[in-house]
């Protein structure tokens, strides 16, 4: 079960039950979105600098019909470069996948997992773990999956998950935001997890 996927059972725990254990769902994704991920990944890389990553961006959409789409496109990865430089965190990794811990009572046969788009040193010593949405950020700090997120990358750097902070680059609205959540918020998206898990079990 993806991450990105926890609004929407809790949205309809029975629908998504019946989706959840039906068929598997073909993957999707925008060529757009898709080649503007690689290149933002790629701009992260050692020996990668801005030019070499929006070259590599333009190669991707060389063939693409949507002249339109492709300047968005071209935009938003300017506008992510702009953004990261100004924020001046230095990023420690990329694409860290993250699985979270399931109560012993959950489903057996149900995993949760997701991918922290980039993780950054933070100042005072914290991490800072950021996801990608080609949409908008509304509503992004409600809902289980940021702290859930906070509580996982806290786990995975070995950290008190006070020190670990989580944000988002929606490239829809072109905004960022971070925030890190207490403790008790932490727990309170862990209870909810678990009521959540026993609507879920078949």
């Amino acid at each position: 079960m993806p991450l990105r996927e926890l609004d929407e059972a809790e949205a309809d725990p029975t629908g998504y039950r019946t989706r959840l254990y039906g068929a598997p769902k073909q993957a999707q994704g925008s060529v757009y979105y898709n080649a503007l991920r690689n290149a933002v990944f790629s701009f992260h890389k050692p020996r990668w600098n801005v030019s070499q990553a929006e070259g590599y961006l333009g190669e991707r959409l060389a063939g693409a019909p949507n002249a339109a789409k492709k300047a968005e496109t071209l935009d938003q990865f300017r506008w992510y470069v702009e953004q990261y430089e100004t924020l001046g965190w230095p990023t420690a990794l990329t694409r860290l996948n993250l699985r979270i811990s399931l109560p012993p009572e959950g489903p057996t046969d149900l995993s949760l997992s997701g991918q922290v788009a980039r993780v950054d040193f933070a100042p005072s010593g914290r991490y800072a773990g950021w996801i990608f949405v080609s949409g908008t950020a509304t509503g992004w700090r409600r809902g289980l999956r940021m702290p859930l997120i906070q509580e996982a990358l806290a786990n995975e750097m070995n950290v008190p998950t006070e020190e670990t902070i989580v944000g988002i680059y929606a490239f829809g609205d072109r905004t960022v935001n971070h925030t890190s959540f207490t403790a008790d918020e932490v727990a309170k998206a862990r209870s909810s997890l678990e009521g959540l898990l026993r609507r879920l079990s078949p």
